[in-house]
């Protein structure tokens, strides 16, 4: 039995979490007049970009030779023996049984990559009390959000596989006494199994955690309070003249995974059995021919190419960006601008290319015996013959889930696999 096991671990695993840090700008004016002028902004980025790529290229090749036939038994006298009567006696062949197998494994190109990280960090508090006079107050929270994924394989595999088994091809002539031949069995197998290009990509932007407000009179009664993150926060309370305030959040979450596989893959497996193939000529005092049982089988399996890829933004409870804007008792010129605006874009892609090469030969011979011009009882019994093939491809497989649901990356990752 030969044996011939590739595993070639090109296989890729990341695991990233990237909490992203909690950009937050706070500004309280109190009592506060005259020509102010206010500013208060928050900014926040956060990139992630994942690349894993494979390459391989796998040559497999078995020949197998099994001989126990081919013997020739010619011009042999067997003694007679027994008293008073004259009884022949004999001339055998037995061969012994051949065996021949192979297994042939590959697998090559794996991808696994998980990514969570926080959306929407930034966030903007600004609390004016009691300001008058021509106050102009800018604040605004703008967080960004970038998580790209690539994962590319490529893989050629080539396997060949020959096994030749001969218990056969046996000769007897010209012998003088009872002559009987046995060939033994034969049997030659094959396994080949492919398993290639397989990735999965799991990505998570979570919302940001709730952020702490300080005492602010026009919001929970001059009480502090938890509100979500990335978002703006502007409490104006008692002013008046010409109040111009500008709120604004601006939220851009986008994600990108690209799935790529490409298999070139040939298996051959021949298959070559042979018990037959025997003579008997010429013999005298009766002839036997015996074959053993001849078994060709081939089993081929490929697995390749299979894309996974889930993306989970948010959640339907809490959105990654939002403005909040309170203005109690203001009078004179106010011009009050608000406005919060949350984009999302979620692209994948997934493509696979496969072209496989699939071919087995399997040939048992039991027959194409010769019992010729014997003298005496002759009798000829061939062996079963049997082949079979089992040939199994799965290829090209595509799954992408998007949600906004609160899933997490292990619920995630339950649920893709």
């Amino acid at each position: 039995m030969r044996k011939t096991i590739a595993s070639l671990s090109c296989a890729a695993l990341l695991l990233a979490n990237a909490a992203g840090v909690l950009a937050q700008t706070t500004t309280i004016v109190t009592n506060s007049g005259t020509d102010a002028n206010i500013s208060n902004n928050s900014t926040s980025t956060t990139v992630v970009s994942t690349q894993q790529s494979n390459n391989a290229v796998v040559t497999q090749s078995s020949n197998n030779v099994v001989n126990t036939g081919g013997n020739t038994l010619s011009g042999n006298i067997a003694p007679g023996t027994g008293c008073g009567t004259c009884v022949s006696g004999s001339v055998d062949l037995t061969t012994g049984a051949g065996t021949a197998s192979t297994v042939q494994e590959v697998d090559v190109n794996k991808n696994t990559s998980a990514t969570e990280v926080t959306g929407g960090n930034a966030t903007s508090v600004l609390d004016v009390v009691n300001t008058g006079n021509n106050l102009n107050a800018n604040a605004g929270a703008t967080s960004t959000t970038v998580v790209g994924t690539s994962q590319t394989n490529s893989a050629m595999v080539l396997q060949g596989s020959t096994n030749m088994v001969n218990t056969g091809g046996n000769e007897l002539s010209n012998n003088i006494g009872n002559v009987s031949a046995t060939t033994g069995a034969g049997a030659a197998g094959t396994v080949q199994k492919v398993t290639a290009n397989e990735n999965t990509a799991l990505t998570i932007v979570q919302p940001a955690p709730t952020t702490v407000l300080p005492p602010m009179c026009g919001l929970n009664p001059c009480l502090g309070g938890l509100v979500g993150g990335n978002g703006t926060y502007t409490v104006v309370t008692n002013t008046g003249k010409n109040l111009n305030v500008s709120n604004n959040t601006n939220n851009t979450t986008v994600v990108t995974t690209g799935q790529s596989n490409k298999l070139f893959s040939m298996q051959y497996a021949g298959n070559f059995v042979n018990t037959g193939d025997n003579l008997l000529k010429k013999n005298i005092g009766g002839a036997s021919l015996t074959t053993g049982a001849g078994l060709g089988t081939t089993l081929m399996e490929l697995t390749a190419n299979k894309n996974v890829a889930g993306t989970a933004v948010g959640s339907s409870e809490m959105p990654l960006g939002g403005s909040l804007l309170d203005v109690v008792n203001t009078g004179a010129n106010a011009n009050v601008s608000a406005g919060a605006t949350d984009t999302t874009v979620v692209g994948g892609s997934q493509t696979n290319f496969s072209l496989l090469w699939q071919k087995t030969c399997n040939v048992v011979t039991t027959g194409v015996n010769g019992v010729l011009k014997n003298i005496g009882v002759t009798s000829t019994v061939t062996g079963v013959a049997g082949g079979g093939v089992g040939q199994s491809t799965t290829a090209n497989s595509n799954m992408y889930l998007v949600t906004t649901g609160p899933l997490g990356l292990l619920g995630l990752l339950a649920f893709l696999l």
